[in-house]
């Protein structure tokens, strides 16, 4: 009998190892079959921008429109209340980023990690106001724009939480500006802020409330008060100005005639104000509206054809996809490896995790 039952055991453990080596047998086919995927996309799109005409600009003018202190509280993110129809053309135009996250929940540490490309909890720029060195050997990005003949302009918020290594704007105040560079052909990169969002803008009285306050849907966190909805109505209303903003600036940029060459980028550096908001390090404390429109060019090539194109998305996804199969094969290979029975007895139970993995 107990040699039934062990024989039985021994059955059960190999149909158990067989059914784990075919599902990794199958994980590693897809594996593979999603990397060649991957690369025939990449070939595919290499392709294409070979056949691009020789009329699209190699050097595009970059503008960023930046904003502060608003969450993805715009109608092209499926907002009823919000009222932005520039901003929502401007998305219409190029590509809506539906999971923005702010590097952190408050402003300086924010904005250092976008001009350095350094997470501040990595540079020591962490702490408001704590104005720390750079490394020697690191510099803040504008700079190497500088070094490749960008003219580079900042209007006019820095707000760092270090110091600036050396020259690294052309311009920086608040009359700075793209029209401003010494010669009309030169490539730009332009940053123009605007501040009417900021969490310091809610609790006033002028102008009168527009956004009608019993409109909004309050979080479940929310008291239901008049107070908290008037500080939301106010919210709107400032959001509502600032779309009002971008389309002066889009139709300015048209005006210059330098649309045609100028990728767009709107996005604010933090997340909308109250609770479980700016200062608050989960999900609702740092997730940003980002938009990227594009004129240019306006013929069916170009980088933002490409963006748009399913073969650019798949490709990435493609990748991200053999990421995480491969972190699931090495996963499953450490677990049957801690679980297989040694092989001299196969009635001794399997380790207590002390295999390496």
């Amino acid at each position: 009998m107990n040699r039934n039952k062990t024989t039985l055991v021994a059955s059960l453990n190999r149909l158990a190892q067989l059914a784990r080596l075919t599902r990794l047998a199958i994980v590693a086919a897809w594996s593979l079959v999603c990397v060649a995927y991957f690369f025939c996309s990449a070939v595919s799109i290499a392709q294409d921008q070979q056949a691009q005409p020789a009329e699209v600009p190699a050097r595009p003018n970059v503008l960023w429109l930046t904003a502060e202190d608003i969450g993805p509280h715009l109608g092209c993110y499926g907002d009823s209340v919000a009222r932005t129809p520039n901003l929502d053309a401007l998305a219409a135009k190029g590509m809506i980023y539906k999971r923005a996250w702010s590097n952190y929940p408050v402003c300086a540490p924010a904005r250092t990690t976008i001009i350095t490309g350094l997470y501040a909890s990595s540079s020591g720029a962490g702490n408001m106001r704590s104005l720390v060195p750079l490394d020697s050997d690191l510099r803040m990005f504008p700079q190497y724009l500088r070094d490749t003949g960008y003219f580079c302009t900042n209007n006019s918020k820095e707000d760092y939480n270090t110091t600036k290594p050396g020259k690294v704007w052309d311009l920086s105040n608040r009359k700075a500006d793209y029209d401003q560079r010494p010669k009309s052909d030169q490539a730009c990169f332009s940053v123009i802020n605007q501040s009417c969002s900021h969490e310091g803008k809610i609790r006033t009285n002028k102008p009168p409330l527009i956004t009608d306050p019993a409109a909004i849907e309050l979080a479940p966190y929310y008291p239901d008060s008049p107070v908290v909805r008037k500080d939301w109505a106010r919210y709107y209303d400032n959001i509502a100005r600032l779309d009002d903003w971008v389309g002066q600036e889009l139709q300015r940029l048209e005006q210059s005639g330098k649309a045609d060459n100028t990728i767009v980028f709107f996005f604010s550096h933090l997340t909308s104000n109250g609770v479980s908001s700016i200062l608050g390090c989960i999900p609702t404390g740092v997730q940003l509206t980002s938009t990227l429109g594009s004129f240019w060019p306006r013929s069916s090539h170009g980088i933002m054809s490409h963006f748009n194109q399913s073969e650019s998305a798949s490709a990435f996804f493609g990748l991200r996809a053999v990421m995480i199969i491969l972190a699931i094969f090495r996963t499953k290979l450490n677990a049957i490896a801690r679980a297989t029975p040694a092989p001299s007895n196969i009635n001794s139970r399997p380790s207590n995790g002390s295999s390496s993995g």
